[in-house]
């Protein structure tokens, strides 16, 4: 459509352009067929003037040959009575060149003359219309090929022009595409890293809600054992009264104890010392318990 548009406008600014040509046409032609009655009018007054001059000339001609004539013949009195007797060789070649230059004097008036009356007779009024005609078909057809040249000129910058525009718009379409696929793999990029972290925090969570649950369910069922070790043990004190019994509990007590210590470091994620706290203190690391005789004090 912008093509189309552009080839309408060109078309319009052509129309334009010979619709100013031909009124400028038109007008120049007005103005030459004035200037034609004017040239006309004032060729008529130079024909007038020239036919004056004429006159005065040929006066002027006949009075400067009677002039001439009479100098001839004062000069040739003159000449007859004062350098009669002189040498006459180098006088002569003097006359000579003097009557050469006025008779080439003469001839170039006389050229003249004839030629201003011969351009009269030869050129016609007709003749000079039809000159006139000549140069105007002359510079009318120069002045088209002008505007012919300058159109054709037009029409290729409009064709440039469009091919310009159609190869940017190639370009900017490429680049934009390369864009717009390097931005596809960078979000890409971004999503995978993004996913990436979600499940390194999904995979963290989950092994610490494992562990958590874990930690809980040993909790419990370690409580659970030493309860009921510790029920077993209350009641087999209750069943044998003797002294000895009494020492064994205080060693099941401090067992207890022991155990007690060992899951506390489990779920607290220390190793268990291996020490076991005895009646006067704690042993040292690693030291078995010392059994106590058993003795009958009754």
């Amino acid at each position: 459509m912008v093509v189309g548009s552009s080839y309408n406008t060109l078309a319009d600014l052509k129309l334009c352009f010979v619709t100013q040509e031909l009124g400028k046409a038109t007008q120049g032609l007005h103005d030459t067929i004035a200037r034609h009655k004017r040239a006309k009018e004032q060729r008529r007054l130079d024909e007038e003037r020239s036919k004056i001059r004429q006159q005065r000339h040929e006066a002027s001609r006949v009075r400067r040959r009677i002039e001439v004539a009479a100098c001839i013949r004062i000069q040739r009195a003159w000449r007859n009575t004062v350098i009669y007797r002189r040498s006459t060789a180098p006088l002569m070649s003097k006359l000579k060149r003097k009557l050469l230059v006025d008779t080439k004097r003469k001839l170039k008036e006389s050229l003249v003359d004839l030629r201003c009356n011969v351009h009269d007779l030869h050129t016609l009024p007709e003749d000079q219309q039809w000159a006139a005609m000549k140069l105007q078909t002359w510079w009318r057809a120069v002045l088209s090929n002008r505007v012919q040249a300058v159109m054709g000129m037009f029409d290729k910058v409009v064709e440039v022009r469009n091919r310009m525009i159609c190869a940017a718009t190639i370009i900017q379409s490429a680049f934009r595409a390369k864009k717009a696929i390097r931005r596809v793999d960078v979000l890409r990029d971004e999503r995978r890293l993004h996913e990436l972290e979600q499940a390194r925090l999904y995979e963290e969570l989950r092994l610490k809600s494992v562990i958590t649950i874990q930690s809980a369910y040993r909790k419990r069922s370690a409580v659970k054992e030493v309860q009921s070790r510790r029920a077993m043990m209350f009641a087999a004190v209750l069943s044998h009264g003797n002294e000895d019994n009494s020492y064994r509990l205080a060693d099941t007590v401090a067992a207890q104890r022991s155990e007690r210590k060992a899951v506390q470091n489990f779920f607290s994620g220390h190793a268990p010392t291996g020490t076991r706290p005895t009646k006067g203190g704690t042993a040292a690391k690693g030291t078995p318990r010392r059994k106590r005789p058993v003795t009958d004090r009754n």
